[in-house]
C-alpha cells in the first residue's frame, strides 16, 4: 500500500517560491515528496516548511517509523546542500494513499504542547549551591565535560545523547591520568597479554581506551568490563556511520538504558572530582529517573473520503483536515 506522511519541519531557511516543490526521483525510487512553505504558527519563533512524503509502505502502522527514517534522508540532504538547519518538529498525519479507495484510513497525531509549564523543583537550597559551585575553581577540562553532559541532557534524539555523554567521558578519562603502566588486554576475555619470549606481561602507560574503561569500571563496579564493551559496541557503531536502532536487538539492554547508564556514570565521574575542590555530600542534587527524552504521542485513526482527480490524488487534498487534541500530563 501507499501512505502520505505529512510533516513540521522547522528552518532558518525556506523556499523562495511560494509554490509547492515536488520531486522527481524516477520510478526505482521508493519515495517521493513534496515541500512547501508554511504560514507561522501564532507566537511560535521560527519558521516551518511542509514536507509530505508518500512511499510504499506494507501496513500502516508501519509507517510513522519508515518515514522518519525517510525525511532524516530528506533533511540531511537539504542541510548540506544549504547549510541550514532542518529539524522535524512534528508529524502531522498518515494517510492511506492507495489509488482507487473509496475511503482510506487517516492518522491524525497529537504530541505534548511544546509550551507544557516546567516542573517546578528549583528552590532558594539548590539556587544556593549553584552559586557556590559557579565560584569554585575548576580546571577546564572538567568545565567542557560539564558542558557536553549538558548537551546530552538536553538533546532530544538518543544517539545525540549518548555522543555527548561519550564525549564528556573521554574528557573526565584524561584528569589526574595516572602514571601506573598496564597491560595491554585479549580482546576476547579481556585477560592480560603474555609475550612467551620475553616471558612476561608487557606494560605501557595506559590509552586513552583503558582510561575510559578503568574509569567505567571503577564507577559501575563491573569488573568484567560488560559495560565498557556495552558503550564501545554503541559507540563504534554511531562512529562508523550506522544508527543505534540496527543493534539494539543485539545489545543486552534497550537502548535508552545504555544512554540512561552513560549519563549516570558522567555525573557521577563529575561529582566525584567536584569533591576535590568541595565536598558534594549531602548537596541538594535532583536526580532524574531517565535522561531520555520518551514522547508521548496520541494518534486518532479515522476514516475519510478523498476525491481523486484525473491525475489522481491531490497532494494539497489534506491540507485543510485538522483535528482538535491534546496530551495531557497527569501527576
Amino acid at each position: 500500500m501507499k501512505c502520505l506522511a505529512d510533516y513540521d519541519v522547522e528552518v532558518d531557511i525556506c523556499l523562495e517560491k511560494p509554490e509547492t516543490f515536488s520531486s522527481s526521483l524516477g520510478s526505482e525510487s521508493q519515495f517521493e515528496f513534496h515541500i512547501k512553505n508554511k504560514a507561522q504558527e501564532g507566537d511560535k519563533e521560527g519558521s516551518l516548511v511542509s514536507i509530505k512524503i508518500v512511499f510504499e509502505v506494507d501496513q500502516i502502522e508501519d509507517a510513522a517509523d519508515i518515514s522518519r527514517a525517510i525525511l532524516a534522508d530528506i533533511i540531511n540532504s537539504l542541510a548540506f546542500v544549504t547549510n541550514g538547519r532542518f529539524s522535524p518538529y512534528r508529524l502531522t498525519k498518515i494517510i492511506d494513499w492507495t489509488p482507487g479507495l473509496t475511503s482510506r484510513t487517516l492518522l491524525f497525531f497529537t504530541e505534548p504542547a511544546a509550551d507544557a509549564p516546567a516542573i517546578a523543583a528549583i528552590g532558594d537550597e539548590i539556587l544556593t549551591f549553584t552559586q557556590e559551585l559557579i565560584q569554585l575553581d575548576l580546571s577546564n577540562p572538567l568545565k567542557s565535560a560539564m558542558r557536553w553532559f549538558r548537551l546530552g541532557v538536553a538533546a532530544e534524539v538518543l544517539e545525540e545523547q549518548f555522543q555527548y555523554f561519550w564525549f564528556a567521558l573521554e574528557i573526565l578519562a584524561q584528569i589526574d591520568k595516572p602514571n601506573d603502566k598496564v597491560p595491554d588486554r585479549c580482546a576476547k576475555c579481556r585477560g592480560a597479554l603474555f609475550c612467551s619470549a620475553c616471558n612476561e606481561h608487557p606494560k605501557h602507560r595506559a590509552f586513552s581506551t583503558q582510561l575510559i574503561e578503568k574509569l567505567v569500571s571503577d564507577i559501575s563496579g563491573d569488573t568484567q568490563g560488560e559495560t565498557y564493551g556495552i558503550f564501545v559496541r554503541v559507540r563504534n557503531t554511531l562512529m562508523h556511520g550506522n544508527q543505534l536502532h540496527e543493534i539494539e536487538s543485539e545489545l543486552p539492554c534497550e537502548a535508552y538504558e545504555v544512554v540512561d547508564k552513560l549519563a549516570g556514570i558522567v555525573w557521577k565521574v563529575i561529582c566525584f572530582n567536584v569533591n576535590k575542590k568541595w565536598p558534594v555530600s549531602g548537596r541538594p542534587f535532583l536526580l532524574p529517573s531517565t535522561y531520555v527524552k520518551h514522547l508521548v504521542m496520541a494518534a486518532t485513526n479515522m476514516t475519510i473520503t478523498l476525491p481523486e482527480g484525473p491525475n489522481g490524488l491531490d497532494i494539497h487534498s489534506c491540507d485543510e483536515l485538522g483535528i482538535e487534541a491534546s496530551v495531557v500530563r497527569f501527576s
